[in-house]
């Protein structure tokens, strides 16, 4: 992804070669897919997962994709953290 950012403008390269720009006063929405969980092989109890995430503005125009894949701890397999560490 491109960006070059003069003055108070955000230039972003959109998917299939649109160009979108963000200026302050925009509002942005997003959504965020799961494609793909899977258990990880070498811990059961965490959990893999693929997280496709775009970003819209106020006209619906898409002016940022990106894809992140987490660990998380399954459900029921959470850590336990002591109380004392959560002052």
């Amino acid at each position: 992804m491109k960006t070059v950012s003069p003055a108070k403008f955000l230039f972003v390269t959109a998917p299939r070669g649109t160009q979108t720009y963000v200026t302050e006063g925009h509002t942005i929405y997003s959504q965020s897919k799961v494609p793909e969980k899977r258990e990880s092989r070498s811990r059961p109890s965490i959990g893999i997962v693929n997280v496709k995430t775009s970003g819209f503005n106020q006209d619906g125009a898409i002016v940022i994709t990106f894809q992140r894949i987490m660990m998380v701890s399954q459900r029921g397999q959470a850590p336990v953290i002591p109380h004392a560490a959560m002052k």
